[in-house]
């Protein structure tokens, strides 16, 4: 089985390159050499905008968020901290599936406003 994942990381386009058990790194390949996993690199693009997101409007430098994401952010975050869950944590493995699932299914709700900070943060550095 083969699987290659395309994320962004120091303004260069990166592929890890995965192959039953090995994993290698190519820097700087072209958009159309590899296989995209579209919902793979939008839950890591959107994971790496969340935690700025959250620090400027923490410090107040960016507003424009939804009242909705916010709220679904929260629930998601006490959800996550919560010692209560549908798995319990101390199966391992199983236990974090319904905390990744949580946090999969806010990061999708919470898009459009990661993609508006993502086009704020752009345009003010």
């Amino acid at each position: 089985m083969k699987i290659d994942i395309e994320f962004e990381a120091g303004g260069h386009l990166n592929t890890l390159y995965c192959r039953a058990g090995s994993v290698q790194r190519y820097n700087n390949m072209g958009k159309n050499s590899i296989v995209k996993f579209g919902i793979l690199t939008r839950l890591f693009r959107n994971l790496r905008l969340l935690f700025p997101l959250v620090r400027d409007y923490w410090k107040g430098t960016y507003r424009d968020a939804s009242l909705k994401s916010v709220v679904i952010f929260l629930v998601a975050l006490a959800y996550i901290i919560s010692p209560i869950d549908l798995i319990p944590d101390y199966i391992i493995g199983l236990g974090q599936i319904d905390d990744a699932a949580i946090l999969g299914l806010s990061l999708y709700f919470i898009e459009k406003d990661l993609k508006k900070y993502k086009e704020w943060k752009d345009r003010h550095g």
